[in-house]
């Protein structure tokens, strides 16, 4: 008898652990360019995010929009990039400079960067949204605390409500 509630109490231990280390927030820090993500103290980028709070139905189609418009930026950027590159590279070969292709490079990269802004934008708030849920949460739950505790009798677990 001993024996089976003991392995009951240990067994909803275990399971109330589960249920707190999953319900983890995720932490948004403002950036350059950006904000950094991350969930106990480990960085996350849209994609692990979107693995992450697809649990909530908003928060995950916003975050498919902020993936969306990031992937644009991205390529956009990079052409900009690439052209700017190689107008500025002409100069090592011709000794001038392809103004026309650095204008092109440098306004294909300016057009970037509203996708950019609203992919940040879109995925701080899928963010909010998916921690918001959890505070909704925490408030319907009654808060606990547990010890370990030993003494001459043996070592045990101590749940205070």
């Amino acid at each position: 008898m001993n024996y089976t509630k003991n392995l009951l109490l240990t067994l909803a231990f275990i399971l109330l652990q589960i249920y707190c280390c999953n319900a983890q927030q995720i932490t948004a820090e403002k950036v350059f360019g950006g904000y950094k993500f991350s969930m106990n103290g480990e960085n996350l980028n849209l994609k692990e995010l979107s693995g992450i709070v697809q649990a909530n139905q908003e928060a995950y189609l916003l975050l498919k929009k902020a993936r969306t418009n990031s992937t644009i930026a991205n390529i956009l950027a990079g052409i900009g990039g690439g052209f700017t590159g190689y107008g500025f590279g002409q100069s090592f070969g011709e000794g001038s400079v392809n103004w026309a292709l650095v204008g092109v490079g440098a306004g294909i990269f300016v057009v970037s960067i509203p996708f950019t802004v609203t992919a940040n934008k879109n995925a701080k708030e899928s963010v909010q949204m998916y921690n918001s849920s959890f505070e909704q949460e925490d408030a319907d739950h009654v808060s606990f605390m547990y010890k370990i505790i030993g003494n001459s009798n043996g070592v045990g677990m101590a749940l205070i409500f």
